[in-house]
């Protein structure tokens, strides 16, 4: 008997119920791996969830439209397991629990090739595809299906005969899919605004641990390479000392900037609010007192907090500053881990926008062209390994980090996972657009609550993001914007200038600009 393929090429055959088995337990461990503090549902539940949407994100692929397009290249709208695959995820969700979650269920199965989307704005296949779909299922492949799901649903109360007699019913009541599916979603929505994000926030976290894991599972990837990355203890003030110690002229505590930035280094470092349950901070002080270095060690003083330590997340707003930090970071880094870090440095820092090249960096003396080495410099090994954020530290974008919490691309919303339990920097925060700060604001806070996950906005000039009692203000903004060395501007004011009317100021004012819109 041919068993079901979930993938198929020249060189690899991947049996269905491999493919549905792995998916399915990488994701439950993803969630189960998370610190949540979650109000609608508890962790234990997630879990279960991920791991049903798992062994049902593939459903599709049992048809002979699916398995003949895969062997043979025969492909039609019939051999398409996007949707049918979400239906039996509902069906099956809202059996065991409610409307609300089977939802989230269906959005995640039925998108899991594409992009996110809500059922209020999607077009979903005509009825009589379904239909015809769940035929050739029942008369075609059901032995082997109920054979590989008896396996991967022992441990619960559920059959696949349930499954697909649920998916019947369903389809014989409902013609129209979509407009179902658009009601159900308007009649489950919660009206606490705080539970809607953490609900959409939730939806995300399933969405990343099912894309990743079976990316990953499809291209043969496992991430070893960055096992025990988020471990390492990195003393920012250990470095600051040694740099001290080589370079006295440039660090001398005599010169009142230095003096300045040493206190304004300790002062945040022993701040006593900086602490395991406390999640949200702000940082506002002068360009030049050392925000950086300053905040690297706030964030590994959140580390050491935790045995395995927390992925930090560094994120600026254009990629043209990146670099500069990313070496500093780096010395840093490397100072703390020598030869450690010089064995596999993208598996401690990694730098990550549209620009940077998506390339494992490993310096190993002597390596051979076994079939080890060939995967590891494979692009799409890389690409999917980088772009899901594994490494111990991250250097981005704002664009990269807030698309792949708030956004809805497949592309970014594939790290959405391991942005959780992380600690994230946001430096020069004030270039977020006015228009986003009510709903960063309203989704930073939650995520970081909800999904234990510390965040601190950085600036000279702090704008009202966060704010609240939740919120702690590490420095006193005012000790140091008021000391004498960052008085960097004199105005000189002219007695003698003529004064304008009103009329003459306003046709002084048109005329500069014609001149401006000329240019």
């Amino acid at each position: 008997m041919k068993e079901l393929l979930s993938h198929y090429s020249s060189d690899h055959r991947k049996e269905l119920k491999d493919h549905l088995l792995e998916v399915a337990e990488k994701s439950r461990e993803l969630i189960l791996d998370k610190n949540l503090n979650l109000s609608i549902l508890s962790q234990n539940k997630l879990a279960d969830i991920s791991y049903f949407i798992g062994i049902l994100h593939d459903f599709g692929k049992t048809t002979t439209y699916f398995q003949n397009y895969l062997i043979h290249g025969e492909g039609s709208n019939l051999s398409l397991h996007g949707l049918i695959s979400a239906i039996a995820g509902y069906c099956l969700l809202k059996n065991k629990y409610n409307e609300r979650l089977a939802m989230l269920g269906y959005m995640v199965i039925k998108k899991h090739h594409g992009n996110l989307e809500s059922p209020l704005e999607s077009n979903e296949r005509i009825y009589f595809d379904l239909q015809k779909q769940l035929d050739n299922i029942k008369k075609n492949n059901f032995k082997k299906i109920e054979a590989i799901y008896d396996i991967l649903l022992a441990d619960f109360d559920i059959t696949i005969k349930d499954v697909i007699e649920d998916v019947e019913y369903f389809l014989f009541d409902e013609e129209d899919v979509g407009e179902y599916f658009r009601e159900e979603i308007i009649m489950n929505k919660f009206k606490d605004e705080s539970k809607a994000v953490e609900l959409f926030l939730i939806n995300n976290l399933l969405y990343s641990v099912l894309i990743d894991s079976d990316k990953k599972n499809a291209a043969r990837v496992n991430d070893d390479y960055f096992e025990g990355a988020k471990k390492e203890k990195i003393k920012v003030k250990d470095y600051l000392d040694f740099c001290r110690k080589n370079n006295p002229d440039k660090f001398n505590p005599e010169k009142p900037i230095n003096s300045l930035r040493n206190n304004f280094f300790d002062d945040l470092v022993n701040n006593s609010e900086i602490s395991l349950n406390q999640y949200l901070y702000t940082l506002t002080a002068p360009t030049g007192i050392g925000k950086t270095f300053a905040s690297f060690a706030f964030a590994n003083k959140i580390n050491s907090f935790y045995e395995n330590g927390r992925r930090v997340i560094y994120c600026l707003p254009y990629t043209s500053i990146i670099d500069q930090n990313y070496a500093e970071f780096e010395k840093i880094i490397k100072f703390n881990l020598k030869d450690k870090y010089d064995a596999k440095p993208t598996k401690y820092l990694l730098r990550h926008h549209y620009l940077s090249p998506l390339k494992i960096e490993e310096n190993v003396d002597n390596k051979d062209d076994s079939k080890e080495s060939k995967d590891l410099d494979n692009y799409l090994a890389n690409k999917l390994l980088l772009e899901s954020w594994e490494s111990g530290n991250i250097v981005t974008t704002f664009v990269q980090l807030l698309e792949s919490i708030i956004g809805n691309r497949n592309s970014y919303l594939k790290k959405f996972h391991n942005i959780v339990n992380s600690v994230v920097i946001l430096d020069e925060v004030q270039n977020i657009p006015v228009k986003f700060y009510q709903v960063a604001g309203k989704v930073l806070n939650i995520f970081a609550e909800k999904f234990n996950t510390y965040i601190l906005l950085m600036t000279a000039t702090q704008p009202d993001i966060l704010s609240g009692n939740g919120v702690v203000n590490l420095i006193d903004e005012r000790k140091y914007a008021e000391d004498p060395v960052f008085d960097r501007v004199n105005l000189k004011l002219l007695n003698e200038l003529d004064p304008f009317s009103m009329d003459e100021f306003i046709d002084y004012f048109d005329l500069i600009l014609i001149v401006i819109t000329a240019l």
